[in-house]
């Protein structure tokens, strides 16, 4: 099998490179290196020198449409995304019209590659829409330019299933943690902090899931839960202070406090894809957070 990885030098992308290349798929990583690192593929790079593609590409570039049908994948995973970063227009260009290049691709190969696109939870849902688990047919309710490019995202993708027979799955992701986060939404920046001091972590529920458990939905949604949008998450919330006292538990120091970095969520429910993707999150979290602090 051979999988294009888009944003495949990212802290998810570069996981999961490794975890295609040891089940013997043939990869090529498209990266901008905006926000990635080749130092995350080091190791992929070092054991897989003949099935390991890197492409130092802008996908909003107008020849992505042709390096997808040079690469001529069985999957494309979709994970690039300008999250976090300062302007708005360039989350549009990433998320939307990049993606739109890839589909164009895909559709000129005479076996079109299925599309695994990845959207973060804060772009679709906010706390004004219920306490509750939020399933996926329930309305976005968040109001940023992710929320225009997630949405217009999957507009795109169903656009393309229909016309030009491109199959996709959207995977929503929760609070995704694990080793070598970025220092990046309210978990990261906290455990950014305590390797330099104290780390304060915002006083609110997590939806937490760890990378391992990300990955592993991605490669099941490469062969199931076509066309549907499915929930990856943990499927409750974990209070604040329950995750700083396994990090103190763990010799970082973090104390609870401060304001959210972001935008912050209700946790979301995983039915979908126990049903669709026969999945379900395996890392404890203390298991989790053992592998994800350094100290």
């Amino acid at each position: 099998m051979r999988a294009l990885v888009i944003g495949g030098a990212g802290f998810i992308g570069s996981s999961l490179v490794e975890r295609l290349l040891a089940e013997s798929w043939h990869v090529e990583v498209v990266d901008d290196l905006s926000t990635g690192s080749l130092d995350r593929l080091a190791s992929a790079r070092a054991g897989a020198a003949h099935t390991l593609r890197i492409h130092r590409h802008d996908i909003s570039d107008s020849t992505t449409a042709d390096l997808v049908e040079r690469a001529a994948p069985d999957r494309v995973f979709f994970l690039a995304d300008a999250l976090g970063g300062p302007d708005p227009v360039r989350r549009i260009e990433v998320g939307v019209v990049g993606l739109v290049r890839v589909l164009e691709g895909a559709r000129r190969l005479v076996e079109p590659p299925k599309v695994i696109k990845t959207v973060a939870a804060g772009d679709l849902h906010s706390t004004e829409s219920t306490s509750a688990a939020v399933a996926e047919d329930v309305e976005p309710t968040a109001t940023s330019p992710g929320t225009v490019a997630a949405v217009s995202a999957i507009a795109a993708l169903r656009a393309y299933r229909t016309g030009s027979s491109v199959e996709h799955t959207v995977l929503v992701l929760a609070d995704v943690y694990g080793p070598s986060m970025p220092v990046r939404g309210d978990l990261g920046i906290a455990l950014g902090a305590a390797v330099a001091g104290v780390g304060r972590l915002v006083d609110r529920g997590f939806d937490l899931i760890h990378l391992d458990d990300t990955v592993d939905a991605l490669v099941r949604a490469a062969s199931r839960g076509d066309g549907l949008v499915v929930n990856v998450s943990s499927g409750g919330v974990v209070p604040a202070a329950e995750v700083v006292a396994a990090l103190t538990g763990l010799g970082a120091t973090v104390e609870l406090g401060g304001s959210p970095a972001g935008p912050t969520v209700p946790p979301l429910d995983n039915g979908r894809a126990q049903i669709h993707l026969g999945w379900t999150p395996f890392t404890p979290l203390g298991t989790g957070l053992g592998s994800t602090v350094t100290v």
